[in-house]
């Protein structure tokens, strides 16, 4: 008789217990795009993943929608529009499905030091 043993916080959930884990950003040298890395609990059905930042005039500097994600745990590049200026940079991710709406939300600040000066002579 084999015994299986599986990590409880493994377990697929069903969508209304779909939870963020970790949300993290971090710009690349250039300042004009960000490597975003998501993780969020196993589960049943794929979510929906929605993403927006605001420079710190309130304005939308990026905004992502992934329809199914298709792993827990992903890391994308999203590019910053516009002028990129030295500030704080508020990012916002929401997890959901068509069928019941919002199920969980993930919000986490970036400073950006301005773009990228080069100094050739």
């Amino acid at each position: 008789m084999d015994i299986e043993f599986v990590d409880p916080d493994e377990i697929p959930l069903s969508p209304e217990d779909v939870k963020f884990r970790e949300v993290d950003a971090e710009p690349f040298p250039d300042n004009r795009r960000v490597r975003l890395t998501i993780d969020i609990t196993p589960f049943q059905q794929p979510p929906d993943l929605e993403i927006a930042a605001t420079n710190q005039a309130g304005q939308i500097v990026t905004e992502a929608t992934i329809i199914g994600v298709p792993n827990k745990r992903m890391s994308l590049t999203v590019h910053l529009q516009d002028e990129v200026v030295q500030g704080v940079y508020r990012f916002q991710f929401s997890l959901g499905y068509q069928d019941i709406g919002i199920v969980d939300r993930a919000e986490l600040e970036l400073i950006i030091s301005g773009p990228e000066v080069n100094s050739s002579s």
